[in-house]
C-alpha cells in the first residue's frame, strides 16, 4: 500500500508537471500568435523621401535595425517602423487623446472621451508644439513623415484591426505625437 501511494503521488506530480508544461506552451503559442505581424516583413525597406544612405533592415521576428547617416532621416525611419509594427496601437492612442474613441467603439466609451476632453490633452499638445524650438519641431515633423508613410501603406491599412473595425488611419500631425 505505501508503494502504491508513492507511485500515485509520483504519477500525480508528473501529471501536474506535464499539465503545467502544456499550459505554458499553449500560453506561449497564443502570445506568439497574437503578437505576430500581420504580414511578413521584407528584408529591407526604403522610404522614397529619404536619402539612399537610410535603410531599415527587418529581422524575421519583426525587429528593425535603422541605418541612417542623417539624424532626421533616422527619425523618419523610426516613425515608419513604429507605424508599421504598431499602427493600430498608435491610432487608438491618438483617438483616445483627442477624445474621439466613441466614434470607433460606440457610446460605451463616451465616459473616456469626456474625461480625455476635460484633461484637454489635444489642446495642450497643440500649445506645447507651438512653443517648441524650430529644431524640435523639425524632429517631430521628420518622425511624422515616417508615420504617415507607413499609415498610407497597404501593409498597415490591411492589418487585421483596421479591417475588422473598418478604420482607415487619418494622416498624422506632429502634435499628435505629443498628445
Amino acid at each position: 500500500a505505501p508503494l502504491l501511494r508513492l507511485f500515485s503521488a509520483a504519477v500525480s506530480r508528473t501529471s501536474q508537471f506535464g499539465l503545467a508544461l502544456v499550459l505554458l506552451l499553449a500560453i506561449g503559442a497564443g502570445t506568439w500568435w497574437l503578437l505576430r505581424p500581420d504580414a511578413p516583413f521584407p528584408r529591407t525597406d526604403r522610404i522614397a523621401t529619404l536619402e539612399d544612405t537610410t535603410a531599415i533592415r527587418w529581422a524575421p521576428t519583426g525587429l528593425a535595425a535603422i541605418e541612417a547617416s542623417d539624424p532626421l532621416d533616422a527619425l523618419t525611419a523610426l516613425g515608419y517602423v513604429h507605424a508599421t509594427t504598431r499602427g493600430w496601437t498608435i491610432t487608438v492612442w491618438r483617438q483616445t487623446a483627442r477624445g474621439r474613441l466613441s466614434r470607433w467603439f460606440g457610446e460605451g466609451v463616451l465616459p473616456i472621451d469626456r474625461h480625455t476632453r476635460r484633461l484637454a490633452l489635444a489642446r495642450q499638445a497643440k500649445t506645447t508644439f507651438a512653443r517648441l524650438s524650430p529644431s524640435q519641431k523639425q524632429q517631430l515633423r521628420a518622425y511624422t513623415k515616417g508615420l504617415n508613410t507607413a499609415l498610407q501603406s497597404i501593409r498597415v491599412r490591411q492589418q487585421d484591426a483596421f479591417i475588422l473595425h473598418e478604420v482607415t488611419p487619418a494622416p498624422w500631425e506632429p502634435w499628435h505625437t505629443l498628445a
